[in-house]
């Protein structure tokens, strides 16, 4: 879509920031809670927060599954560094300037899963659905407000 509009692709990047988690059970469920916060290390590219809920569904021998949920908010630079055109991108790509604010970026569920596979190994997991929100998802770089993935990976527990 970038390349097709003569836009610039997005640079590669890193943020740093800290995350307070809580873990419990509700009966026999394990619950966690996580609150983030990330501040991209170019400034320009503006700060996310989220909360992110998780609840133990089935447990049998080695598999675990669980349902999570999670919602991102977005500050305007953020959003606009995502989703925004300048009005000098926009006489460039033929779209109508666009300048997001800040607020809720995306929402999301899906189902979590491990396999301990050896004493310090686990196969982990997961599938989930993102909608993005608010001025994300009214963007004119936005072709889909809706889309799903899936990953899989290895885990070493120390």
């Amino acid at each position: 879509l970038l390349n097709d509009h003569n836009l610039p692709d997005i640079d590669a990047g890193a943020s740093y920031g800290g995350h307070i988690e809580w873990n419990s059970k509700l009966g026999p469920s394990p619950i966690n809670l996580i609150l983030r916060v990330r501040k991209h290390m170019n400034a320009e590219r503006g700060t996310q927060a989220d909360i992110r809920f998780m609840v133990g569904v089935f447990q049998s021998g080695r598999f675990s599954a669980g349902m999570v949920g999670q919602a991102t908010w977005a500050d305007a630079k953020s959003t606009g560094s995502m989703y925004g055109i300048t009005a000098q991108q926009a006489a460039i790509s033929g779209l109508p300037a666009f300048e997001p604010g800040g607020g809720l970026l995306a929402g999301s569920l899906g189902l979590i899963w491990s396999f301990d596979l050896a004493s310090h190994w686990m196969l982990v997991g997961n599938m989930e659905g993102r909608r993005l929100q608010g001025d994300a998802a009214r963007s004119p770089l936005t072709e889909r407000q809706s889309n799903y993935y899936t990953t899989v990976g290895m885990v070493y527990c120390f």
